[in-house]
């Protein structure tokens, strides 16, 4: 859903697909969003976040490359996110600390990925 350098009728077009196969997509049981944790909350994630919500489309919150910052760092710039959901959102949905580099929080999402797995698909 980010965009980069296109333009602004690219990026209608890029969202409209988006939207289009995640609103579709009945075997979709979890979307996955994978945040860098590195950053500060992006208004484009959080009104991301916003439309699934207002969808009521299941997701899962992923935070990457924690080996790129110290224990302290990584913990600051997380709570910092989930703070500025908080003041939306009354609930936070899963939430998973990962790094590929050093395999941290490997087994936790592949763990939820499998658990996922086991439930039925809903039918309409």
């Amino acid at each position: 859903y980010g965009y980069a350098q296109r333009s602004k009728e690219m990026q209608r077009q890029i969202k409209k697909i988006i939207e289009d196969y995640i609103l579709e997509r009945q075997q979709m049981t979890c979307l996955f969003i994978l945040v860098d944790s590195r950053h500060d909350p992006q208004k484009i994630d959080l009104e991301f976040m916003e439309w699934l919500g207002e969808n009521s489309v299941p997701f899962a919150i992923v935070f990457t490359k924690l080996d790129k910052l110290s224990s302290a760092a990584a913990k600051k710039q997380t709570e910092k996110y989930r703070n500025t959901l908080l003041e939306s959102w009354e609930s936070l949905p899963p939430i998973f600390y990962t790094s590929s580099a050093d395999m941290r929080g490997r087994n936790e999402l592949l763990d939820y990925i499998e658990e996922l797995n086991k439930l039925p698909l809903e039918c309409e």
